[in-house]
């Protein structure tokens, strides 16, 4: 099994706290280090994050056990991390889970199943989640071995998935991606920029820009050493890949995202020297630490590289990053030394969040018509309309509200962070007919907002008749 050779790594790591001083990139500061609940005496490692439309936040991560590996499950409600649950449970080693809601809200869970000891036999399996957990499905089972799924949800509601397929043939490693639209998975397709039969492409992450595109980011040693490469779906091809590394370290297991306010983030671990040496031979000692960049731009530039922590003779591996429901960046990964709250000599799981990512973010929060719960024909419709500003920032916008796409006024507000306004609307319906109507609340985006889909809100209602005394639509 490929893990094998990093525990060994983990496992010889020397002990010691963590520091509590943090390099800043773009002014963002994170938190020190926590360990998440329940360590233990096996490894833990590759973490992967998923907030859900109720607001909850699942992490599954693997745990290597000496029969070989499994998916956990935890939950954090916003009032802590519940218990862990084992969801895969079986004589085959499962490793390197990933997880993604619909939009329907079924979860689904990918994680790569084979053989402890047998590299040829691994492939890639999914589970989903409604009220309880489906049985385990092979969804990529073509030869040779497959590794490392991720998945994403992406704006049109589909979802994608992008692993890792590993041969001698294909220098162990090419990267190929296959898509779920309207439940139904599409045929798995190379990515033919992140792919080469010389050299290696592997542990794949992904994301979706605020433009729509595609981000695919992996590690290949196309260049002798790994390093960290990306390519972009522009939704209709492949961009070439561009080097997002390229120092003389090795770098691996990326993990990108994009915040609220339209910034990319990525977090990898590199194996540098850590200036200590190993008696009696004076042999420079290596470790594994958690670095991240980040880009402002969509990706034209990048900010140099920088190290999350700076412990000495510690590691650090497969973090995972993505933005909580606290507004914050979480990022979760593995370490394998004795620091506060983990008293094995093995991975488990600590977490580190960033500050509170300012960003520009109108909302429409709520529509109230009157009269309840529909008006008579004859009777004007009054819409209250709440405008909430969930961003960092005094914004001023234009509110409109259209029935059946007539617009019916608009007004020009302002309002700060953290603060609601409401703004009525009258609809006249002397000249319209008895039948069903949709109001829609909308407000022009202001600059540099990148969560727009809350800028709009429907309200279906009925204009009944004159005599219908309950208003429910119909005179009896």
């Amino acid at each position: 099994m490929r893990q094998k050779a990093a525990i060994i790594v983990l496992l010889l790591a020397t002990l010691t706290g963590y520091s509590q001083i943090i390099q800043p990139v773009s002014a963002m500061v994170f938190s020190a280090p926590s360990s998440l609940p329940n360590p233990d005496p096996y490894g833990n490692m590759f973490p992967k994050l998923l907030q859900l439309q109720n607001g909850s936040v699942w992490m599954v991560w693997q745990k290597t056990t000496p029969t070989g590996g499994q998916v956990y499950l935890m939950t954090n409600y916003g009032i802590g991390w519940g218990p862990e649950i084992l969801v895969t449970g079986n004589g085959y080693d499962n490793i390197s889970p990933s997880i993604v809601q619909t939009d329907n809200g079924t979860i689904i869970l990918a994680w790569s199943r084979g053989t402890a000891g047998d590299f040829n036999s691994y492939n890639i399996y999914t589970m989903s989640y409604t009220y309880k957990w489906s049985t385990p499905t092979p969804l990529v089972t073509n030869s040779p071995s497959n590794f490392d799924p991720v998945l994403a949800r992406m704006r049109d509601a589909s979802v994608w998935l992008v692993w890792s397929r590993s041969a001698p043939t294909n220098g162990n490693g090419d990267l190929y991606y296959k898509i779920l639209r309207n439940g139904t998975w599409g045929l798995e397709t190379l990515v033919p920029t992140a792919s080469s039969s010389a050299f290696e492409e592997k542990l794949p992450t992904l994301t979706q820009g605020a433009d729509g595109r595609i981000w695919v980011c992996y590690e290949s040693n196309i260049n002798g050493i790994p390093q960290l490469y990306c390519t972009i779906f522009t939704g209709s091809s492949w961009t070439p890949s561009i080097a997002l590394t390229g120092t003389p370290n090795t770098d691996k297991w990326p993990s990108i995202t994009m915040d609220r306010s339209g910034t990319l983030w990525i977090f990898w671990a590199r194996e540098i020297p850590n200036g200590t040496t190993s008696p009696p031979n004076p042999q420079t000692q290596y470790q594994w630490d958690i670095f991240y960049k980040n880009s402002p731009s969509n990706g034209t530039s990048w900010t140099t590289d920088a190290s999350l922590y700076t412990n000495i003779n510690t590691d650090e591996q497969h973090p995972s990053v993505f933005q909580g429901p606290d507004k914050k960046l979480w990022v979760v990964f593995d370490t394998c030394c004795n620091s506060p709250g983990n008293p094995y000599g093995n991975p488990n799981l600590f977490i580190a969040k960033s500050d509170i990512i300012p960003a520009h973010d109108l909302a429409v929060s709520s529509i109230v018509l009157t009269p309840f719960p529909n008006p008579r024909l004859g009777e004007n419709a009054t819409f209250t309309v709440t405008v909430t500003d969930l961003g960092s920032y005094l914004e001023t916008s234009t509110l409109s509200l259209y029935v059946n796409s007539t617009l019916v006024n608009s007004v020009v507000l302002s309002i700060g962070p953290g603060s609601s306004n409401s703004f009525s609307f009258t609809w006249i319906s002397g000249q319209q007919r008895p039948a069903k109507y949709s109001a829609i609340a909308t407000l022009s985006p202001v600059s540099h907002e990148l969560a727009t889909q809350n800028n709009n809100l429907s309200y279906n209602f009925l204009l009944t008749y004159r005599g219908d005394v309950d208003r429910d639509g119909h005179v009896t």
